[in-house]
Order: structure tokens, then C-alpha cells, then sequence
């Protein structure tokens, strides 16, 4: 919030944010099916919970991949 009360970019999301960081990461990667499912899992997880430790990927759903 404040980045955006200083800088007039718009507040956004926690969907949007994760989403943009995603395509900011995979720009001009061409991604697996088995990459793009990892990407989906962990930008699913981001989504809700906005951090990924260590202990995260050996709890489902990442334990199943």
C-alpha cells in the first residue's frame, strides 16, 4: 500500500501480483507439462499464502509431483 500511495501505481491484488511476478519469471521460457503444473502449484499456493518455505514442498501438493 504504500508503494502505491508514493509511486501512483495502482494497488493490486494478491491473484495479480502472483500473476505478473509468473509471467515475469517464464517470460520467453518455453515451459514443460511437467514445468507449467509446478509453476500452477506454486502460484496456487502463493495465491493463499503469499510464501513458500522449504518445509511447504514436502507437503501436499508438491510432495505428489
Amino acid at each position: 500500500m504504500i508503494r502505491s500511495a508514493i509511486s501512483d501505481e495502482p494497488l493490486l491484488t494478491t491473484k495479480e501480483r502472483v500473476k505478473r511476478a509468473i509471467s515475469l519469471i517464464t517470460k520467453g521460457k518455453k515451459l514443460s507439462a511437467q514445468e507449467n503444473k509446478w509453476i500452477s502449484s506454486i502460484s496456487n499456493h502463493l495465491e493463499s499464502n503469499l510464501l513458500i518455505e522449504k518445509q511447504h514442498f514436502k507437503t501436499i501438493p508438491f510432495s505428489t509431483k
